[in-house]
């Protein structure tokens, strides 16, 4: 039976996109069920993952694979959920993982701007980072798929230490979101060598980059009145329900780095556990500013 055995499965804004959609373009990896499926993540998907009359199940998005050697499934939420990352290593025990890490501080400021220009924050950064480290990550809390939780996604060191208490290290492999973006063919190089594929040439791809300003997205009378029933739903189902937006931002402009300086203490521990891995934040500059108080323009 088709199921994915290859795993994009995180950090959300750190180009999963893009890598995505480049490394499908080798003729052994099949990536064409859509992203963000979040099978493993929500109960409902992993309950009916292999009903072939369930609109998600794996015999409907896989159905158009052709024997490749890997199936992909390009899921962020599995980056922070390890419920999901145990349900996938049940299903299939010699998966392989890719992460991609970003500068912590450039992750977080553009997972507030891409909230934001969806219409989903009504505070400027400081207030929104500080009333959203009150709330404990849970999977069933989305706004329409998207997550909020902003230091929860970036915090790297914590996931993957927990990532390898279930999953051995040799079938998981950490990408630089820098160096995909300034090197991406030798990312992909190596991303193929870890997979034991031949080598194959692709195109680079840049997807869901968020502008530095921007207005946020309107919404129709009707997709507003999808999103009060969808909430509506949640609730007489007894399920978590999204805060109910009042007042979207109508703009973000840059946000200079000493407005970040409140999350001196969360960079720098951040920096020290992911150091503790082997992970290398030489390219994390602005967290390392913040770190050591130096300040500057995002």
């Amino acid at each position: 039976m088709n199921k994915p055995n290859l795993f994009i499965a995180g950090f959300p804004k750190c180009g999963s996109s893009a890598l995505h959609k480049m490394i499908s373009q080798h003729s052994e990896i099949y990536g064409e069920s859509f992203k963000e499926t979040q099978t493993y993540t929500l109960d409902r998907k992993y309950r009916d993952r292999f009903n072939p009359s369930f609109k998600f199940s794996y015999p409907n998005l896989y159905s158009s694979a052709k024997g490749e050697k890997y199936l992909l499934d390009s899921s962020t939420s599995y980056s922070v959920n390890l419920k999901a990352i145990r349900r996938i290593n049940k299903d299939s025990p010699q998966a392989k993982f890719i992460y991609v890490v970003r500068d912590p501080l450039d992750r977080l400021i553009s997972h507030y701007r891409w909230m934001a220009s969806l219409g989903f924050v009504e505070k400027r950064f400081q207030d929104e980072i500080m009333s959203d480290l009150k709330y404990q990550y849970n999977d069933q809390v989305q706004y329409w798929g998207n997550y909020k939780n902003y230091v929860y996604h970036g915090s790297y060191g914590f996931h993957l230490e927990n990532l390898f208490s279930v999953v051995d290290r040799s079938r998981v492999y950490i990408v630089n979101y820098k160096s995909l973006k300034d090197n991406y063919l030798d990312v992909v190089k190596g991303i193929f060598t870890f997979l034991d594929l031949e080598q194959e040439s692709v195109t680079q791809v840049i997807s869901n980059s968020t502008k530095k300003s921007f207005s946020p997205k309107q919404r129709s009378i009707v997709d507003r009145l999808k999103y009060r029933a969808s909430r509506l739903k949640a609730q007489i189902k007894s399920q978590p329900v999204s805060p109910k937006i009042k007042r979207p931002l109508k703009d973000v402009s840059s946000i200079n780095l000493d407005e970040t300086f409140f999350l001196k203490d969360i960079l720098t521990k951040e920096i020290s556990k992911c150091e503790s891995l082997g992970i290398s934040t030489e390219s994390w500059a602005n967290t390392r500013a913040v770190a050591s108080g130096s300040f500057g323009i995002v």
